[in-house]
């Protein structure tokens, strides 16, 4: 990339907000800050609006608790304004926002980074949908999801590129029908010096770091921790997280919900631990794992 080039990344999740996508967007930041003079960042946040800075870029930050529409208005003319100056736009996240900020301009200015099907998680959190990832592509769903399946397509038809981390995801977007030659699969990776044992005392015997949503399967691992008697440490938040607490007092055991964390401090939780678990029934490439397995816990996963 050259220095000249104006890069804007669009992300759903930033730092301070944890989960891969944030993970990669702040990763990706520090590089490209680093080849770009002239780089922003735009990112929805649970947290109250504003700007703020990293790595020399400009971040503008707009906040969940906005009107729906407000939000969406406000980040696709942001997109909208980086494009028509000639920014590259690099959506990991925001696909709809970046879609319709890209509606008359002239060429195709952004590329898209897949961390999953936005479509299916999107009615799992919401109760629409039990099924896995993959029941749900040829279900048939109603108008709405249809609706949203249509334009999640569109805008990454519509992109220049786009990356995915597995070759899972890559089949999907085939059968989405996006040509294969446009899919780019770069897989995720960790700085493996950055992550190495530092030989702590073991305070649990599992851990597992995740979002707190239902397909992480974090019920199941509090009710096998429980049937072997084996202390659990949970690293992460979500709208499970409530459901979690009550089945864990209710199975009397040893589980500590210590929350999102900062990298730093997952490393610390991990070293004092002796075994991973990740029990999702879909994962792109888990940050996680990745960082569980460069530390050398002993891991059991289920994908």
């Amino acid at each position: 990339m050259s220095s000249n080039t104006k890069l804007c990344i669009a992300t759903g999740i930033f730092p301070p907000d944890t989960g891969g996508p944030a993970k990669f967007a702040a990763s990706f930041a520090e590089w490209a800050a680093s080849k770009s003079k002239d780089l922003s960042i735009v990112s929805l946040t649970d947290g109250d609006a504003g700007k703020t800075q990293f790595s020399n870029a400009d971040v503008e930050l707009i906040s969940r608790k906005s009107p729906s529409l407000w939000r969406f208005l406000k980040t696709s003319l942001f997109l909208r304004r980086s494009m028509l100056t000639g920014a590259v736009v690099l959506a990991n996240g925001l696909f709809l926002e970046t879609y319709i900020a890209s509606l008359f301009i002239r060429g195709t200015n952004y590329i898209t980074k897949v961390p999953g099907d936005i479509v299916w998680e999107r009615a799992r959190n919401s109760g629409y949908t039990q099924l896995s990832i993959d029941e749900f592509q040829n279900s048939d769903i109603s108008l709405k999801w249809r609706l949203f399946r249509w334009l999640f397509t569109r805008s990454l038809r519509k992109s220049k590129a786009v990356i995915v981390p597995s070759l899972h995801l890559e089949s999907l977007c085939v059968l989405w029908g996006l040509p294969r030659q446009k899919v780019i699969l770069i897989n995720n990776s960790v700085d493996t010096k950055r992550f190495c044992s530092g030989n702590s005392a073991k305070k649990w015997d599992v851990i597992t770091v995740c979002r707190l949503v239902p397909w992480k399967g974090v019920d199941e691992i509090i009710e096998i921790c429980a049937s072997l008697s084996l202390s659990l440490c949970v690293v992460g938040d979500g709208p499970e997280k409530t459901k979690l607490e009550g089945l864990a007092k209710s199975l009397h055991i040893k589980v500590d919900f210590v929350g999102d964390r900062t990298e730093t401090e997952v490393k610390s939780l991990l070293d004092q631990s002796r075994c991973f678990v990740l029990n999702s029934t879909f994962e792109a490439t888990s940050y996680a794992l990745l960082e569980a397995r460069s530390m050398s816990l002993l891991s059991a996963t289920e994908l």
